[in-house]
């Protein structure tokens, strides 16, 4: 008869990591590989940081109410042309990078939204007008049910009527940034032609402080400059989001899990059990 060896045997016999189960040491036969597996976790967490779908909703002169804003079916040649200015507008089905939760294959959100590449990110704007409109539901349930769910929300705003930040009432929205364009005084709406955009930035008060900071004056030119600012100003806003209690005990919650599956399934399918001849000698 042989034995199996003990834990500390194999603790003094290799350096692998060793678990103890069920009474009997296993060793892991190859640790590189689980160290492979801690490693696309950690890569899949950082394509998650690089990927963001952002609400961005039309609000029409006079709006303040939110039903009234999501039964906004068509904007303005201003509207049009900041969506122009935030992103390329793509066609949903067969469309092969970040979805951002929309549909490509049925036209079920929708037939075309707003997306963007910049600094090595992917950003699917949620798109107020682009998603469905459901002429018998008065709350446009399709549409919140996306707008609702993003951290971050652009509201393009026309006229002079103040926004509130809790027009649309939804706990997962943390930071809403409120654009409204402003046009030449001495040429008023000639042509069409926006020549500056006014921006102002609301968040939950558990959101920590994030850049780039705007202006005192809050007017910025149309141009690529000002682009980058409010491209950065969303990223920067849904990572400060994240920071706050309620989204990050979630992802603490959702990395342990991935980590604790990992070990199991590791256990399950890389570990041997050791088993030690005995020393005493056989009889003839």
């Amino acid at each position: 008869m042989g034995k199996w060896a003990s834990l500390q045997s194999i603790l003094r016999a290799s350096d692998l990591p060793v678990a103890h189960l069920g009474g009997h040491a296993r060793r892991v036969r190859a640790s590189k590989t689980l160290e492979d597996h801690i490693v696309r976790i950690e890569e899949g967490e950082e394509q998650t940081w690089k990927r963001l779908k952002i609400g961005v909703v039309y609000v029409k002169e006079g709006q303040v109410e939110e039903r009234d804003i999501w039964h906004n079916c068509d904007g303005s040649h201003a509207w049009e042309e900041f969506l122009s200015f935030l992103g390329e507008r793509t066609r949903l089905q067969g469309f092969d990078k970040y979805l951002g939760g929309l549909d490509n294959q049925k036209n079920l959100t929708g037939t075309h939204s707003v997306f963007t590449e910049w600094e090595g990110a992917q950003i699917m704007f949620h798109v107020s007008t682009l998603l469905p409109f459901r002429a018998n539901d008065a709350q446009q349930i399709e549409r919140k049910k996306h707008i609702g769910n993003d951290v971050v929300v652009l509201v393009f705003k026309e006229g002079d009527t103040p926004y509130r930040p809790s027009t649309i009432l939804s706990k997962q929205n943390h930071v809403i940034l409120v654009v409204r364009r402003i046009f030449n005084a001495s040429t008023g709406d000639l042509h069409n032609k926006p020549l500056r955009f006014r921006v102002a930035c609301a968040a939950k008060t558990s959101v920590p402080f994030f850049g780039p900071t705007l202006d005192d004056t809050g007017l910025y030119p149309k141009d690529d400059e000002f682009r980058s600012c409010l491209l950065s100003k969303i990223i920067n806003a849904q990572f400060a989001a994240y920071q706050c209690p309620v989204f990050s005990n979630k992802l603490k919650r959702f990395r342990e899990a991935d980590l604790q599956n990992l070990l199991a399934a590791f256990l399950q399918s890389s570990l041997i059990y050791l088993y030690i001849p005995s020393s005493h000698p056989k009889k003839k």
